[in-house]
């Protein structure tokens, strides 16, 4: 399969899965995020795998999808990083992000991007109501903190990425 037809499969197939879903106390589609991550990854110059795990990133935990169905469909690597980035609770996935594969590294890292970016939006243009929506409120800015730093720390040999990182750390501690 030729990339484009990869990135268009895996776009059709996140817009499938997501379909009527939006984005937590918003109007907005959620496929835009999925997108907004695949489009980091592009800009990073990430392998083709790499930016189709970006548009799937969700499905698994926000969705019914599966890791076979994702394994048929696009193969073994993209299914394991779709499964390493997956979310059970907050708690387990800072303990699992300490394990991540450098290919995990890279879909999580643009996941905060595009996340904290937004909320930072937000927050710039709503304040601290930006939280309302969230069940933690502004206490939810502690899993992004925490998250970033690791993947900080992570991300060494990773420069573009970690200074990314570091950028998004001095925002959201604006925000605190």
């Amino acid at each position: 399969m030729s990339y484009h037809d990869k990135l268009r499969t895996a776009l059709k197939f996140a817009a499938l899965k997501h379909a009527g879903q939006v984005r937590k106390g918003t109007d907005v589609p959620y496929l835009v995020h999925p997108v907004e991550v695949a489009m980091v990854l592009q800009s990073l110059h990430c392998q083709t795998d790499v930016i189709v795990a970006g548009f799937l990133h969700d499905t698994i935990e926000d969705t019914d999808t599966t890791f076979e169905e994702i394994e048929a469909l696009f193969g073994t690597r993209v299914a394991s990083v779709v499964a390493e980035v997956s979310e059970v609770s907050k708690k387990r996935a800072y303990a699992k992000a300490h394990t991540y594969s450098p290919d995990a590294i890279r879909v999580k890292a643009a996941d905060l991007i595009c996340n904290v970016g937004d909320l930072y939006s937000d927050w710039m243009r709503d304040g601290d109501a930006t939280f309302a929506r969230f069940a933690h409120g502004k206490t939810t800015l502690d899993h992004y903190e925490k998250m970033i730093v690791l993947l900080i720390d992570r991300t060494k040999l990773m420069p573009v990425i970690n200074k990314a990182l570091v950028e998004l750390l001095t925002k959201l501690r604006s925000m605190l």
